[in-house]
């Protein structure tokens, strides 16, 4: 895929009547446009399909991953882009599938309650 051949140029060497003979070389560069392209697409279908995932799964991912820890503490972060419902139902996702002990992180010189800092 994206090898070619190259010809070496006899030359256009003027009087000479006889022919020099031609040879190929492999080409030694790798086209890697068509994979560029490929995963482009890739990027865009997962793009596409991730927000489709049905959140159902996640609690049933969440209680496999509880049964193999020792511990049910769980660290959640989320920024201000994403409304305060969706953080909710991720914290109730977590608490059925068997965190109880769930820790909100925040960054350090966020905004403030006087608006200052934003």
């Amino acid at each position: 895929m994206g090898a070619g051949v190259v010809q070496k140029d006899a030359g256009a060497g003027g009087g000479s009547r006889r022919r020099k003979r031609r040879r190929s070389q492999p080409m030694a560069e790798i086209n890697v446009a068509p994979f560029v392209d490929v995963m482009v697409v890739l990027l865009i279908i997962f793009m596409v399909a991730d927000p489709l995932l049905p959140r159902d799964d996640l609690v049933v991912r969440l209680r496999g991953s509880a049964a193999e820890r020792d511990s049910d503490r769980v660290f959640l972060r989320a920024d201000g882009a994403v409304p305060y419902a969706q953080v909710m139902e991720v914290m109730g996702a977590l608490n059925a599938g068997g965190f109880s002990n769930i820790g909100l992180v925040t960054d350090i010189g966020g905004p403030t309650l006087d608006g200052e800092g934003q």
